[in-house]
Parts: C-alpha cells; sequence; structure tokens
C-alpha cells in the first residue's frame, strides 16, 4: 500500500479516536480520486464539511485549465465553483502564456 493510503487512513483513525462526540462520523471516501475530498464529516447524518489529508510532498489543491483562442481559462468541468485564488493563477499564467504553451 502507498504512503499516502496509509496516512489517510491513519487520520481518519486518528479523528475517530480523538473526537468522540455523540453524533459526529468521520467518513473516509477520497482515496486517489482528486474530485472527491478525502475525509467527510456528518452530524446526526447531515453533513458539515470535508477534510483533505495531504502527505508530504503532495499537492495542496488543483484545478483544470483550458485554452480557448489564446488564453487559459477556468474549465467548466471543474467540481469547485471559480474563486479568486484561481483567478489569480490563471490571470499570472496568462501573462506568460508563451512560456507554458499548449495545455
Amino acid at each position: 500500500m502507498e504512503r499516502w493510503k496509509i496516512f489517510e487512513d491513519k487520520v481518519e483513525e486518528y479523528l475517530k479516536t480523538q473526537i468522540k462526540i455523540p453524533g459526529i462520523v468521520f467518513s473516509a471516501k477520497g482515496k486517489s480520486d482528486s474530485t472527491s475530498s478525502d475525509i467527510d464529516v456528518f452530524y446526526k447524518q447531515a453533513f458539515l464539511f470535508s477534510i483533505e489529508v495531504k502527505l508530504i510532498p503532495a499537492q495542496c489543491g488543483q484545478f483544470v485549465v483550458i485554452e480557448d483562442q489564446g488564453k487559459y481559462k477556468y474549465s467548466e468541468r471543474n467540481i469547485p465553483k471559480e474563486n479568486s485564488f484561481a483567478t489569480e493563477i490563471i490571470h499570472e499564467l496568462n501573462k506568460r502564456h508563451g512560456i507554458f504553451g499548449k495545455v
């Protein structure tokens, strides 16, 4: 088993042993699927939030850009909506478009 998989399993187990609030459930689900969060947190079966688990060195986040008429833009196929951080990254990519070429 890869180190990052073992790490994700250990994080889920740690959360389960350290946070003992009645009704709180941790559910690991991401694994190698980068479109899904690693651990979901529920309270009485209602989804609260997700936790990303990253073993160093790892990507802290990712999104897809597409090229459209010589400019990069945020792909509509991304699951999360574009935010100010992604917008700034795309702006910087477009300022240096010739360096990257086709995506």
